[in-house]
């Protein structure tokens, strides 16, 4: 059974009240555990899914019209995975008298919000042009383990999105694990060589430290901390919540461009990108816990102003999931028994007159060599010529 969408769009009240509640919950499940961790553990897993099975969509609303500014929501997410993070190992490694049972809920309650909820507010975050912002944000991915995803995410993801050159779009037949590893190592040695590159071109200017050492020494810093709170168990505790966090961006990625391809031109240049090229959905609350992650061509349409359309994007042309929401998807594409399955139907399906085909699955070699990368030469060069960050002024609300 469901019931209508809302008839208005949400107001920013609606996105903190979705964002924000899991904290106190997990907080006083560090206190007091028992029924604050399953209530933080059943609302970041069940929820979700069951008020977007309920309430599907939400309400149309012209571009803009959706949210209010909004970086101090972005910032108070920020600084609660900040805080969290070092709680949460204490709570799960250190002396804080929770049981077995408690800990194992409280590792997956605040590991599905740093990945959900954190991530999707530092990704807004590092879109900023104001410098202080894109730090907060990209401490959040450090903290996290996950640095690269500051660099990687805007210099390489952006230029190559639904192409073979572009390591975090999911190819078609490609299962969620494969691409996990292809998808964080790619990303990582081309968010380098980009970075690498601004800065051969930035010569005779002041240049400060490679963004990838700040990364590194962040993240042995996090490490450090971890110690510090509870020795090698807070250490493995402090790993193993940024694996289960990454691995969640990393469905996030996987979903939102799984199998679409842009169009080679007679040049040889890809098409532009376009709402075709994204994954998206309308869930109204799922995408109020996401900061509107879901809603994903516009963001692609426009990365760099830190704006968004509250448009679902269906009259541009964009590609609506049909299916329930990201997180049933992701839940059922991580799943290696489903690798050729529906959601490979699903793209074949949708794929347009002039795309590059998509092989039926099960016949489907993935040569993760042979176009998948440019040579390291023409990468280079290709990173160089890459578009600069735009620090024109823009509207300051939630964007994705």
């Amino acid at each position: 059974m469901t019931v209508a969408a809302p008839s208005h769009p949400l107001p920013l009240a609606a996105f903190a009240l979705a964002t924000l509640t899991p904290l106190p919950l997990i907080g006083l499940g560090v206190l007091w555990g028992d029924v604050w961790l399953w209530a933080a553990f059943l609302y970041m897993g069940v929820l979700t899914i069951l008020l977007d099975q309920l309430i599907p969509m939400t309400a149309g609303a012209t571009d803009g019209a959706e949210f209010p500014v909004a970086d101090l929501l972005l910032v108070s997410v920020a600084l609660g995975a900040l805080t969290g993070l070092p709680v949460a190992v204490w709570a799960i490694a250190g002396p804080s008298g929770l049981d077995t049972g408690d800990k194992v809920l409280l590792f997956f309650a605040a590991g599905f919000w740093f990945g959900q909820v954190a991530h999707p507010a530092a990704h807004e975050l590092i879109h900023r042009p104001r410098r202080e912002l894109f730090r907060l944000g990209a401490a959040v991915y450090v903290a996290l383990l996950f640095g690269q995803h500051a660099s990687a995410h805007r210099l390489v993801h952006h230029r190559h999105v639904a192409s073979a050159m572009d390591p975090n779009t999911a190819r078609a037949g490609e299962g969620f694990y494969r691409f996990a590893l292809r998808a964080w190592r790619g990303s990582f040695v081309d968010g380098w060589q980009a970075e690498t590159a601004r800065r051969e071109q930035a010569q005779g200017h002041p240049q400060g430290l490679h963004p990838y050492a700040a990364y590194i020494a962040g993240s042995l810093a996090a490490l450090g901390l971890a110690v510090l709170i509870a020795g090698l168990p807070g250490l493995l505790v402090w790993v193993a919540l940024s694996l289960h966090a990454q691995s969640q961006i990393l469905l996030s990625d996987y979903v939102q461009h799984y199998g679409l391809t842009r169009t080679r031109r007679a040049d040889g240049r890809l098409e532009p990108v376009g709402p075709r090229h994204s994954w998206n959905t309308s869930h109204w609350f799922s995408s109020a816990l996401m900061l509107n992650a879901s809603r994903h061509s516009d963001h692609h349409a426009n990365p760099a102003p830190p704006s968004t359309s509250t448009s679902t994007g269906a009259s541009m042309n964009a590609r609506m999931l049909s299916l329930n929401s990201f997180r049933l998807i992701g839940m059922a594409r991580s799943l290696e028994a489903l690798r050729y399955g529906l959601f490979d139907v699903h793209a074949e399906r949708v794929q347009e007159p002039g795309n590059e085909p998509v092989v039926p699955a099960g016949q489907r070699k993935i040569d993760e060599n042979a176009n998948a990368y440019m040579n390291a030469k023409g990468r280079s060069q290709a990173m160089i010529d890459q578009a600069q960050p735009n620090t024109s002024n823009s509207k300051n609300v939630i964007r994705n």
